[in-house]
């Protein structure tokens, strides 16, 4: 096999046009660009189920170049949906159009052109939306092209379709060939990571509570100025991505060796790691900030109906949103759908040998459908760092009635911590915990545990007419 020492052409191209804006000079004659492409017009996107479907791309894409090698890449375990297909269905349904216009963009780049020019004219066209929108649309339609690249890779060997897809790219030379470009594949991995880094810490600022935190606060308008310059460059290392992937395409056994085309990535990388640094320094202040607030306990509550009580969940729907009660589901298929993902899930894990006692996810899961087979009620707490704890609604309510007897306790450590502790105080050895699962055949476990206590539970047949 040849090796050279000059770089692929497209990225050489990248590396001569753009070496210059590597220096810090010319860091504020690009912010002044980039502030002057954004004009927001007010639109809102819930940019966060589309992050997570970006990661989980990415996360599913990213390869073991041996593991493809061998054929021993095996796909994952199924991912336990956090959104239903059919809120991703309508929120893709108006971004999907923008979506692709930006993975044409980065697809005329990799034809040839100046990497800036095409950052910016990505800047421009995504000028009505917001810093946080800018970089997590621009990271879909990286994660669409990225993820049809490996998507071939993993199946050319076993899938004819895919075989004949991948030779027309050439992709089994790449593959062959790994060890050549085993440098340039570790460093996009890095950079794909710091760039995710940077866009999950932007999004992370939009969900900070506006009423215990303004953008007048220092380290919030501090962060706030810092984003322009935080999407160029993450929008900049996204074309830097899509130079090197489409750069391997029709090189065939001469795969040229460059050096130059890691350090170009790896200073990316760097780049973006001393943004997110800066970006995470500052939102740790703003959290700070927020903690400090009187004291203040804000809790926001969403109604998530019950299973196979459509009329009940719909009654209910109107009145909690007619006297604004809570946060609910309009649609009662979004109900239906959060409890079929829940069973999904259960079936997903049972069919990997997953139980409660070896699985925490699990747990959660059987502990949600047997509140759902009770008529009793239940509540479950989110934090803001990911922490949760949940109850029976009598016991849930009995802890929030009595808030005062563990008050301190929550200014000193914490609300969910708090609130979790005096749960375990209330809960006493009885209980009677029912899971009822739908009566499909060769579907339903043969033994089955208490996520409260972990016995075996028992099995009975229930014939029910349901008339509401």
């Amino acid at each position: 096999m040849a090796a050279h020492t000059r770089p692929a052409p497209k990225m050489h191209q990248l590396i001569k046009s753009d070496r210059r804006m590597f220096s810090a000079s010319d860091d504020n004659a690009m912010t002044k660009q980039v502030l002057a492409t954004h004009a927001p017009d007010g639109r809102e996107v819930d940019v966060k189920p589309i992050l997570l479907m970006v990661e989980d791309i990415i996360r599913r894409a990213t390869p073991d170049i041996r593991k493809v090698l061998d054929g021993s890449d095996q796909h994952m375990e199924m991912l336990e949906e956090q959104i239903s297909s059919a809120e991703m269905d309508g929120m893709l349904e108006s971004l999907a159009h923008v979506i692709e216009k930006v993975g044409s963009k980065l697809a005329c780049k990799c034809s040839g052109g100046d990497a800036h020019a095409t950052t910016m004219a990505i800047l421009n066209l995504l000028s009505n939306y917001s810093w946080d929108a800018k970089v997590v649309i621009t990271m879909a339609a990286f994660a669409v092209s990225y993820g049809q690249y490996w998507l071939l890779a993993q199946l050319y060997t076993t899938n004819l379709l895919a075989k004949a897809l991948a030779l027309l790219k050439q992709l089994p030379d790449v593959i062959e060939h790994s060890n050549s470009v085993r440098p340039q594949f570790d460093a996009l991995n890095k950079l794909i990571q710091a760039m995710l880094n940077v866009t999950k810490c932007i999004v992370e600022f939009t969900e900070l509570p506006s009423q215990y935190i303004s953008h007048d606060t220092p380290a919030m308008s501090v962060a706030i100025a810092h984003f322009p310059a935080a999407a160029y460059w993450t929008i900049k290392s996204v074309v830097a991505c899509m130079s090197l992937i489409e750069s391997l395409v029709g090189l065939s056994h001469e795969r040229i060796m460059s050096t130059t085309e890691v350090w170009e990535l790896s200073s990316l990388a760097h780049k973006e790691t001393n943004i997110h640094e800066h970006l995470q320094t500052q939102l740790d202040l703003c959290l700070q900030h927020i903690g400090e607030k009187a004291n203040k306990v804000d809790l926001q509550m969403a109604y998530v109906g019950k299973n196979n009580a459509k009329e009940r969940v719909r009654k209910l729907t109107i009145m909690i949103g007619d006297n604004k009660l809570s946060h609910c589901w309009p649609d009662s298929t979004l109900v239906w759908f959060f409890w079929a993902r829940l069973e999904s899930m259960m079936y997903s894990k049972l069919k990997y040998g997953k139980t409660v006692e070896n699985d925490q996810i699990m747990q959660e899961i059987m502990t949600l459908l047997s509140f759902d087979g009770s008529d009793k009620g239940w509540a479950i707490f989110f934090g803001r760092g990911g922490e949760m704890t949940r109850a029976k609604g009598e016991t849930a309510l009995s802890c929030i009635l009595a808030f005062d007897k563990w008050k301190e306790e929550a200014e000193e450590r914490g609300f969910l911590r708090a609130l979790a502790e005096y749960l375990q105080q209330l809960r006493t050895p009885h209980h009677c915990n029912r899971l009822i699962l739908p009566g499909v055949a060769g579907n339903i476990p043969e033994n089955v545990v208490c996520a409260e206590c972990g016995r075996a539970m028992e099995k009975y047949l229930m014939y029910r007419c349901c008339v509401e």
